[in-house]
């Protein structure tokens, strides 16, 4: 992969934000995906819809191999927070 900046529309920036949340997915992800099926869509390719399935199944494959978080992020946070708060106490 290669790095690339880009300036997007806040409308555009909102929308990929949207669907990164949706399905629990990185922004960059949702992008490199949206790329994909412009540039299909671009270039006129007539099997496009069986493109957009193998990127599908690429990404879900991707997915698969990601590793599942078995813990509350939540009070994990908490819990870490509260540590922080406590040795700031004891050090003042």
């Amino acid at each position: 992969m290669e790095r690339y900046q880009v300036l997007l529309e806040p409308e555009q920036k909102r929308r990929i934000q949207r669907i990164a949340r949706q399905q629990y997915r990185s922004v960059a992800s949702v992008l490199r995906q949206a790329l994909d099926i412009g540039l299909d869509a671009l270039e006129g390719q007539a099997n496009l819809w069986e493109r957009r399935m193998e990127i599908l199944s690429k990404a879900r494959q991707r997915v698969k191999t990601l590793p599942l978080l078995d813990m509350d992020l939540v009070q994990a946070a908490r819990q870490e927070r509260e540590a922080e708060v406590e040795q700031l106490w004891q050090s003042s």
